[in-house]
């Protein structure tokens, strides 16, 4: 909800200093074209899917509720934007759950030879306990990962650049040699998503082969072949019929390699990864609302796309171009 709001607030940027009406529609449109293309140093004619939303009949309706007083008070955009122009956070616009977090106080199982009455305090729930055998084989896999990662085999970085032998090859044999990784990319990712999937209710999927190589494959290639490949893979399981079933467990795994994939692509300006991440994130919640007990974009907001009006004039026109074509 807020993520959309926020879409919103950035496009629609000052819209209330251009209602007009003295004007048939009700707003100046030449006039707000003209201050964004002093905003974002673009020409108005290249604005031609912002010039259509604004002429649609759904935001005619909506400057219409904006002159009713009740509707106004209510408008959670306006909050947005006003919120915004203050430094003040995006959630300060929706009431307050609890002014204190409830502190839940836990105490340990007996244990022979320990003090009775140790007791530890949360600000949530722990996670799965797991035995000193088993964070030694989480560290162990992760530092595996994290130091093959600076020299992949896979990576299209290290392969295609380094080496006498990509300096010889001809710019057809470079492209031909960089599809067959991409591939090779992606064939992996499939198989260790699948496999990531079928850990048994007793493994932690954060600490298992799977989740690190895939983190690897994301963080490792500078291209981004990893990320695009991550949320590809995610994508085609999807459309084959997967019910998004997760455990919160598989949740928490999917959660931290998507935000990975999305923050990477983030620092690379790769909007097309970025989208296609949260429109799989929202397809996963929709897929399974009564079984998912949290959503993956929650965790996004802290992330600083949000803030890039850049990139919500091209998600904006991506959306506009897809309601043509249907």
């Amino acid at each position: 909800r807020l993520i959309f709001l926020r879409f919103f607030a950035q496009i629609m940027s000052g819209y209330r200093n251009f209602i007009d009406n003295a004007l048939p529609t009700g707003f100046n449109a030449q006039a707000f074209l003209k201050k964004r293309s002093r905003a974002t140093n673009q020409p108005v004619e290249s604005m031609l899917m912002i010039m259509q939303f604004i002429e649609t009949q759904g935001f005619l309706d909506y400057l219409e509720r904006c002159n009713n007083a009740e509707e106004f008070t209510n408008n959670l955009l306006d909050k947005l934007q006003d919120a915004t122009g203050r430094g003040q956070s995006p959630l300060a616009i929706f009431p307050s759950h609890v002014a204190d977090p409830e502190i839940i106080t836990i105490a340990d199982s007996e244990i022979e030879g320990s003090e009775p009455g140790n007791r530890h305090c949360y600000k949530s729930f722990p996670a799965n306990a797991r035995t000193e055998e088993q964070e030694e084989k989480r560290k162990s896999i992760l530092a595996l990962v994290g130091g093959a990662s600076k020299q992949v085999p896979s990576s299209p970085a290290v392969r295609i650049s380094g080496g006498p032998k990509a300096e010889s090859l001809s710019p057809r044999e470079r492209a031909a040699e960089r599809e067959r990784m991409v591939l090779d990319i992606k064939v992996k990712l499939q198989g260790l998503w699948l496999r990531l999937l079928r850990l048994g209710a007793t493994e932690d999927p954060l600490s298992s082969f799977e989740y690190g190589t895939i983190l690897a494959l994301i963080e490792s290639d500078a291209e981004g072949i990893g990320g695009s490949g991550f949320v590809e893979c995610i994508r085609e399981h999807i459309h084959s019929g997967w019910q998004c079933r997760l455990t919160d467990e598989q949740f928490i795994a999917v959660k931290e390699l998507l935000k990975t994939a999305i923050t990477l692509a983030s620092s690379r300006d790769d909007v097309s990864t970025i989208r296609d991440a949260l429109e799989v994130s929202a397809e996963m919640y929709r897929k399974d609302p009564n079984n998912v007990q949290d959503y993956v974009q929650r965790h996004l907001l802290s992330l600083s796309v949000w803030e890039e009006l850049r990139f919500w004039d091209g998600y904006f026109e991506y959306l506009m171009e897809n309601c043509s074509n249907k």
